[in-house]
């Protein structure tokens, strides 16, 4: 077993991050994969990118980070798991541009769409980089992440009760689950690892619930009797 660490030793630092908290952490990059690929599927089938533009380019920026330019303190490994995640967002934001559009209401953001996207892209790299370089995130850019982990789960929710219709047809229920299981595995990582830090904690936990209130919304909210009530 000791042969077997040494051998990865360059790839996964066993001594900081144990095994059981590793495992979790593989679970979220593989649930974060799956939903990827679900997102893609929809774009191909439905041309609807069911991501936030906002978070579309706050995501890619944090990848790019991570992935080429910070030191985790994890191993290869981390960085050739955000590199993946990089790559596979390169074709979400690609398809975030085309058709992105759809999904916003209000005409002066449609037509600012892609100078709004460049502004949060830009944005989000110097922020990305300097919260590691100078501010306050952790050795795998945990706190940064779950800021944008709080725009994702909130917009998710604001997005499926203006856009009820497009459940099935555009936002998917295993895209609900898999960002839940994905966010979810690295929550317990959070708590197990960095338990003195509330937080990064306080941030997890709003996630999660918001990722619970998402998945039940998709099955039971029923925009015709919230019509009601307003009446």
């Amino acid at each position: 077993m000791e042969t077997l660490y040494n051998l990865l030793d360059p790839y996964i630092d066993f001594h900081l991050y144990p095994p059981v908290q590793l495992v979790f952490l593989g679970f979220g990059f593989i649930f974060w994969v799956l939903a990827y690929k679900e997102i893609l599927q929809g774009v191909r089938k439905n041309k609807i990118v069911e991501i936030p533009m906002i978070v579309v380019a706050l995501d890619i920026s944090w990848e790019f980070n991570w992935a080429f330019l910070l030191q985790n303190n994890l191993g290869k490994l981390f960085s050739i798991g955000c590199a993946i995640w990089f790559f596979l967002d390169v074709f979400i934001n690609y398809n975030t541009l085309r058709y992105g559009p759809k999904l916003v209401t209000n005409a002066w953001i449609k037509k600012m769409y892609v100078w709004i996207y460049l502004f949060v892209l830009i944005g989000g790299l110097f922020i990305t980089y300097f919260m590691r370089e100078q501010a306050e995130d952790n050795g795998l850019g945990v706190i940064s992440a779950y800021f944008i982990n709080l725009m994702i789960s909130s917009l998710y929710i604001y997005q499926l009760l203006t856009f009820p219709h497009l459940r099935n047809r555009g936002f998917s229920y295993r895209v609900a689950w898999n960002k839940f299981l994905g966010t979810g595995s690295i929550t317990v990582v959070c708590f197990m690892h960095w338990a003195h830090n509330g937080f990064l904690l306080t941030m997890c936990s709003m996630v999660l619930v918001m990722d619970i209130v998402y998945i039940w919304l998709f099955k039971n909210y029923k925009p015709e009797q919230h019509s009601e009530m307003i009446e």
